[in-house]
């Protein structure tokens, strides 16, 4: 996957340029030969942000906490952001992907924690990022919470942004 993600506005009309997120988004690779295979688990969550608006020294103050604890923990994952939105698939061994989720339902920065979905997983779907990030539309995340949430899951929605689409395939395969 492209590690430069879609971007929209922030705060105060400020925008991610392409050279930002590509750098939100590079870093270091985990070691997932770790974590054998039958212990990977998924949760899928959606948060209000607080504030409302994440800055980009906010985010980029989230991700320097997360990306060196994910590693140590072998979790990966995508977090998106939108209109005072986050939506995060996290994905690891069990009990630290629990252990995670568990912390993030107490962080101040978050309100309105709720678990989309949470299963047992097979194999990694964003091996490559210990948390990719990025910005995309309050429409394609809604989209993506309705169609997992629907009492006949949809199989076939297809989404503008390529990692909004990769989300729904981590979450809906």
């Amino acid at each position: 996957m492209d590690p430069l993600l879609s971007y929209s506005t922030l705060n105060e009309g400020a925008s991610l340029t392409s050279e930002e997120l590509t750098q939100l988004n590079t870093h270091s690779l985990p070691d997932l030969s770790v974590a054998p295979e039958s212990d990977l688990y998924q949760v899928f969550y959606q948060s209000q942000a607080a504030p409302f608006l994440p800055t980009l020294q906010q985010l980029r103050a989230i991700l320097d906490w997360s990306r060196p604890y994910n590693a140590a923990h072998q979790i990966t994952g995508l977090l998106l952001c939108t209109e005072g939105q986050f939506l995060q698939l996290l994905e690891g061994p069990k009990a630290e992907v629990c252990a995670l989720f568990a912390s993030i339902k107490n962080d101040r920065r978050h309100r309105r924690v709720r678990l989309v979905r949470e299963r047992a997983i097979t194999c990694r779907h964003f091996p490559q990022w210990h948390m990719g990030v990025g910005y995309v539309s309050a429409a394609e995340l809604a989209k993506v919470v309705a169609g997992v949430q629907a009492p006949a899951p949809k199989r076939n929605l297809r989404f503008k942004s390529p990692h909004v689409q990769g989300l729904w395939q981590a979450v809906r395969s």
